[in-house]
C-alpha cells in the first residue's frame, strides 16, 4: 500500500517502522496504567521498554533467519540486519519478551505472574496495531484468493506479490488482535489469580497464530509444519504447565511477604465493599 512514508534518494521511512513506534509508545502508556493498577511500581514499564524493545527485535528476527533458510544467512552474514526487506516474526518476538520479562522481574524481585498480566493488554494492542503496519508496508503478506474483499498490492517497495489479489493476512491479523485485546481488556479484573490473564492471552495468540495457514510468506518447520501454530501450541502448554503448579502465595519471583501484604490489600478491600468490619490492623 504505502511501504515508504517519504524518501531522499536512497534514504526512506518505511512505513512500517513508524506504525511499530507508535505501537511501542501505546504499549507503554498502557503497560504503565496497568502496573499502577495492580499495585506495582508503574516505573517498571519505562525500565523494561528498552530491553523488551531490543529482545523483540532480535528474537524476532533470529525466528525468521532459523525457519526460513539458515543456510542462505550463513553465506550472506549482511543480509542478517536487512529487516528493510522484511523477515521479523512476532512469534520470536513474543519468545524473546517473555525470557526478558522472566530475567527482568528476577533482577527487580517482581512477581513474574502479576508483571505478565498488567502488560497483557499493552502486547494485545501493540499486536493488532503492528499488524496495520504490516498492511500498509505490504509485508505478511496473503496467499491469492477470489474473495471479494481481496487486496492487490502495487508498490514495489513492499514485499507483496504486485498485481495479485490476496487474502489481507495483515487486516485478519490486526483485527484478531483488536479482539484478543478487547477480551483481555474486559476480564482483567475478573481474573484474581496473578497469571491468569496472561495464559488467557498466550491461549489467544495461538489461536490467532493459525492466520498462518492464509499468508504466502508464512514460515514452516521442514517445509511442512506452520510455525507459527507450532510455537504457539507449546509456548501455551509450557506456560499452563508451570502457571498450574505455582502456589499463588509463592509468585515467580516475587516475596512472600509481598504476595501477603497484596492479599491483605485486596481482604481489606473487599471488607470495605461488603461494609463489614476489617478486623485487627
Amino acid at each position: 500500500m504505502y511501504p515508504v512514508l517519504f524518501q531522499v534518494g536512497s534514504v526512506g521511512l518505511r512505513t512500517s517502522a513508524l506504525v511499530l513506534l507508535a505501537a511501542i509508545l501505546v504499549g507503554d502508556k498502557l503497560a504503565t496504567a496497568e502496573l499502577r493498577r495492580r499495585g506495582l511500581d508503574p516505573a517498571l514499564a519505562s525500565d523494561f521498554l528498552g530491553p523488551a524493545v531490543v529482545l523483540g527485535f532480535v528474537g524476532a528476527r533470529l525466528f525468521h533467519v532459523l525457519l526460513f533458510d539458515p543456510a542462505w544467512y550463513f553465506t550472506h552474514p549482511g543480509d542478517l540486519v536487512a529487516v528493510w526487506n522484511g523477515g521479523l516474526a512476532f512469534h520470536g518476538t513474543l519468545l524473546a519478551g517473555v525470557l526478558g520479562a522472566l530475567w527482568f522481574c528476577w533482577r527487580r524481585g517482581v512477581s513474574f505472574w502479576r508483571f505478565a498480566d498488567a502488560v497483557v493488554p499493552a502486547l494485545a494492542l501493540g499486536q493488532a496495531i503492528g499488524a496495520l503496519g504490516a498492511f500498509l508496508g505490504g509485508t505478511s503478506y496473503g496467499t491469492p484468493t477470489r474473495l471479494p474483499w481481496a487486496v492487490v498490492f502495487t508498490d514495489a517497495r513492499g514485499q507483496a506479490p504486485l498485481g495479485i489479489p490476496l487474502h489481507p493476512t495483515q487486516l485478519y491479523e490486526a483485527a484478531g488482535g483488536l479482539l484478543l485485546f478487547t477480551g483481555v481488556w474486559l476480564v482483567r479484573a475478573r481474573l484474581r489469580r496473578d497469571g491468569s490473564l496472561f495464559l488467557l492471552y498466550l491461549g489467544g495468540a495461538a489461536a490467532l497464530a493459525w492466520l498462518d495457514a492464509f499468508r504466502g510468506d508464512a514460515l514452516r518447520v521442514a517445509d511442512t509444519v506452520l510455525a507459527g501454530p507450532a510455537v504457539g501450541l507449546l509456548g501455551f502448554a509450557g506456560a499452563a504447565i508451570a502457571w498450574s503448579r505455582h502456589r499463588p502465595d509463592q509468585p515467580v519471583f516475587g516475596t512472600a511477604s509481598a504476595s501477603v501484604a497484596l492479599a491483605a490489600d485486596r481482604s481489606r478491600d473487599a471488607a470495605r465493599t461488603r461494609g463489614r468490619p476489617e478486623g485487627p490492623p
